[in-house]
């Protein structure tokens, strides 16, 4: 007979040697659409004691089958509500007593193999009852005596454990040069190490006693644990009382326990010794007031940078040419503050000093408030530590502008005639000399003018100094207004003068003559009041790689043509 798997797979447990009963007891249709249908149940509204079990292999199917009565007394047992969910095949369980056992009887639908409702299965499951024999009991009993010794000796392994590690704990707190102590949340000591005892000259017996009354000697610093919770689980002291020695300070730190997401547990302290760091402490401090003060009696500006370029210390004369605050320049970059022009890497002084370990100077130009231009002289020199390691460098700024201006002034007075303000021959060599090399590297045109006035002694003889140096100022002029301002003009002698063109378009017609400079010099006598008259020997030379290595064989070719005109003028006269 073929069922539904539910079914079956009830029936097959129910006759397994279980004491489950079970009953067929309603049926609406047969169960398969066959020819020839096996007469296994009935049509009538309740089937009195048909099993759902067809060629079943088990032998003990009497324990799947409820006997009439025992159907019967079910039945009857049965409420509105149940018989109701009895006729619509609905699933419904209730508590019942069947041959003097208790236990759950279990109404369950059934289904044929094409899904449709077509009767249900009525079960009664009797209440257990647990029944240990005497060799069982015994067996449980030595099992339970087992596990007992077992646990026995996992906590005792436990202990010896916890004993090691509380001993190891000990030994660590022992080993510690300073006082330190535990302390719970009743303020009670559970904890100390022996610097702490020989700290205080106190046993662990008088320290660790629970009489209330007895004073311990150390509370003269008492912290309690609400003290570290209202400081947020963390507590310092600093005081020279904690041992009653004015002449040592002492420091107490005091943290709270707690292990995560649980109440703080207690606090541990520890006691250090401060008095060196603190005289230490003074010492600096007291030296590096006295270094700030040299510093800023210094005329020059002084700066210190770390090793990762940012400011430490600024004195007062380098805030003045600055106009900053300190504040603006302590922790800021060089840049941000003062910048010699020179940031990039390769040519920066301060960087080649950090790395190359070596002093480096630049000029710089800042201008002041008034807008007036002053010079400066920067120096970066590393400074290192005792043990010879680097650890910053050290800019010092120095005002240089009277100095430059003299340096100038003086650098000037050394290329410059001073009576006329052209070159001099010293001036001459120094600016000619990259006129010469240009021209001998480009095969540029580079002419030499030689220029001797004629007569000069003579006029200051018969006129005096002062007439002879006008026609120097004079002729000095006129050069000036003759020739550009690219050309170079220069005072070689007290009547010689030398003029040098460089990439001229000049063309030597006559080596003794030059057509403007001479128009320029009539000009000047037939405008002049006086007596004497400005004259002029002239010799033009052109530069010759072949004939000319150095500046002065051309200068010295174009005197010897001046030479070859007053030698002449000689013996006309």
């Amino acid at each position: 007979m073929e069922l539904s798997l539910p079914l079956a797979k009830i029936q097959n447990y129910l006759a397994d040697g279980s004491e489950v009963k079970s009953q067929y007891l309603w049926a609406k249709r047969p169960l398969l659409a066959l020819t020839q249908k096996n007469n296994v149940y009935q049509n009538t509204p309740l089937s009195k004691s048909f099993l759902i079990s067809l060629n079943q292999r088990h032998e003990n199917t009497d324990k799947a089958t409820l006997s009439a009565n025992d159907l019967e007394k079910l039945k009857q047992s049965f409420n509105a509500d149940q018989r109701a969910k009895l006729l619509q095949l609905k699933k419904f369980s209730f508590n019942t007593s069947i041959n003097g056992r208790n236990g759950v009887a279990v109404f369950m639908p059934i289904s044929n193999v094409y899904g449709y409702h077509v009767g249900g299965v009525m079960t009664f499951t009797p209440t257990l009852k647990l029944y240990i024999s005497t060799t069982e009991f015994n067996v449980i009993t030595v099992m339970l005596a087992l596990l007992l010794l077992v646990i026995f000796l996992y906590i005792l392994r436990k202990s010896n454990h916890l004993y090691e590690i509380k001993a190891s704990f000990q030994r660590f707190l022992d080993a510690l040069p300073f006082p330190i102590y535990l302390k719970n949340n009743n303020n009670q000591y559970c904890g100390t190490n022996t610097a702490f005892h020989e700290f205080f000259s106190v046993s662990k017996q008088k320290l660790f006693r629970r009489d209330a009354s007895y004073d311990h000697k150390i509370e003269d610093f008492k912290v309690s644990m609400s003290d570290v919770e209202d400081a947020d689980g963390y507590l310092a002291i600093e005081s020279d009382q904690i041992k009653g020695d004015e002449d040592l300070t002492y420091k107490m730190y005091c943290f709270a326990m707690a292990e995560r997401g649980m109440p703080k547990q207690g606090f541990v302290g520890y006691i250090n010794d401060i008095t060196r760091y603190k005289l230490l402490n003074k010492q600096l401090k007291s030296s590096l007031f006295d270094q700030s003060q040299f510093m800023d009696i210094l005329p020059f500006g002084v700066r210190i940078f770390n090793l990762e370029g940012h400011v430490t210390f600024v004195n007062k004369a380098l805030r003045a040419i600055n106009g900053g605050k300190v504040t603006e320049f302590l922790s800021s970059e060089c840049k941000a503050v003062f910048s010699c022009m020179e940031c990039h890497t390769s040519v920066c002084a301060l960087h080649k000093s950090r790395i190359l370990k070596n002093t480096q100077r630049v000029e710089i130009i800042k201008h002041n408030e008034q807008g007036e231009a002053l010079t400066y002289e920067v120096s970066y020199h590393p400074y290192y530590t005792v043990d010879k390691k680097i650890q910053g460098v050290v800019e010092l700024t120095n005002d240089i502008t009277i100095n430059k201006l003299l340096l100038d002034r003086n650098h000037a007075l050394m290329l410059t005639d001073e009576l006329t303000g052209v070159l001099n021959y010293r001036g001459l060599l120094n600016a000619g000399e990259n006129y010469f090399r240009l021209a001998e590297r480009a095969k540029k045109p580079f002419f030499a003018l030689y220029l001797n006035i004629v007569g000069l002694n003579k006029t200051s003889a018969e006129y005096g100094e002062q007439a002879s140096q006008n026609l120097i100022v004079g002729f000095a002029d006129i050069l000036k207004d003759t020739f550009r301002e690219t050309d170079i003009i220069a005072r070689t002698g007290n009547d010689e003068f030398v003029v040098l063109m460089n990439d001229s378009e000049y063309q030597i017609l006559d080596p003794g003559k030059f057509l403007r400079l001479d128009d320029a010099i009539q000009t000047f006598n037939m405008q002049s009041k006086v007596d004497y008259r400005l004259i002029v020997d002239t010799g033009i030379i052109e530069y010759k790689s072949t004939n000319h290595h150095a500046l002065s064989e051309l200068i010295k070719d174009a005197e010897q043509i001046v030479y070859e005109q007053s030698i002449k003028r000689g013996l006309n006269n």
